[in-house]
């Protein structure tokens, strides 16, 4: 049967993911987004190419034929719409930043299974932990002793409503999350950088803390000069006669204006490249399929970081 999705919100990120859906089977068979104003002050709501007919979210949240829904939206309504879903029973993925820093209460049972606190029902879109360059370096890393990982998740936009530490740090926490196994941060020193350049927007934060006993450098938000998307990772302690050693997944640098930034790779045992949608389409089939995941887990402890950090 014929995996049955809505969406809320229709811009880029969502058309991604809609592609990345329907590339795995699935079908978008109604949408819901904010109407244009027409002459007469009436909403005129545009209809947006396959996405299926317009419904409100709250019309699909209560529609048994649809499976999913897919949340991209500003964050008060993604947060707004996940609780209904959890509540519903609707399963969801929701786009990051979403504002919870803890599961809330009152949601369905099977939201998260209760003796590990694994989402089945709701992801959080971190769908770069889905790749297969990130997770060659997770089982290589396995069993050694990390000594200090370096996470670089920011670039020069874009400018949204809302904190950029926000939008690019759940994926920088995800990351160390991860790897490590564990969401215990403590020791934890945000400094927002001062930009160069008076008239650059956006905001840059360094950030020093320690996870799981791990120290970790980290730098996020959207105020950089250059996009920078990397994670480095040491095992050893660096000695006058011998390095660190380094492992790296990253993002490469764009080569050229108007390269797209499309592939992901690993270094530091064998090098591995493959392209940014063949991780998307792993999140979505993971999604449609029920697997447990840590998404909503990590985001809700990125949240709780990030929230010290821009100072909410």
């Amino acid at each position: 049967m014929t995996f049955r999705i809505g969406a809320v919100g229709v811009g880029p990120w969502s058309q991604k993911l809609a592609t990345a859906f329907r590339e795995c089977g699935a079908e978008i068979v109604a949408f819901d987004r904010k109407g244009a104003p027409n002459e007469r002050g009436a909403n005129e709501i545009r209809l947006a190419d396959g996405f299926g007919e317009f419904r409100r979210w709250q019309e699909q949240l209560s529609d048994g034929k649809i499976d999913a829904l897919i949340i991209c939206a500003p964050p008060d309504v993604t947060t707004e719409v996940a609780l209904e879903c959890a509540k519903a029973g609707k399963r969801c993925v929701a786009t990051k930043p979403l504002m919870w820093t803890e599961v809330p209460a009152h949601t369905y049972w099977n939201v998260q299974d209760p003796d590990d606190g694994l989402s089945r029902s709701l992801y959080v879109d971190l769908w770069r932990l889905y790749s297969p360059a990130w997770l060659a370096m997770k089982e290589e890393l396995r069993g050694k002793k990390i000594d200090r990982i370096d996470v670089a998740f920011c670039g020069n936009g874009p400018f949204r409503s809302f904190n950029g530490a926000l939008d690019y740090g759940p994926h920088a926490l995800a990351f160390v999350f991860d790897l490590l196994g564990t969401t215990d941060v403590c020791g934890l020193e945000p400094v927002e950088l001062e930009p160069e350049d008076e008239k650059r927007q956006g905001k840059l934060y360094s950030v020093t803390m320690r996870v799981g006993g791990v120290p970790i450098e980290m730098k996020i938000g959207n105020g950089a000069d250059e996009p920078e998307r990397s994670v480095y990772v040491y095992t050893g302690e660096a000695t006058v006669r011998k390095r660190a050693n380094e492992y790296r997944f990253d993002e490469p640098a764009n080569g050229h204006p108007g390269e797209k930034n499309d592939r992901f790779l690993c270094r530091g045992f064998d090098e591995l490249q493959h392209h940014k949608d063949l991780a998307l389409r792993r999140f979505c089939r993971a999604f449609m399929a029920g697997d447990r995941s840590r998404t909503l887990e990590y985001s809700i402890a990125g949240q709780r970081v990030l929230e010290r950090i821009v100072g909410q």
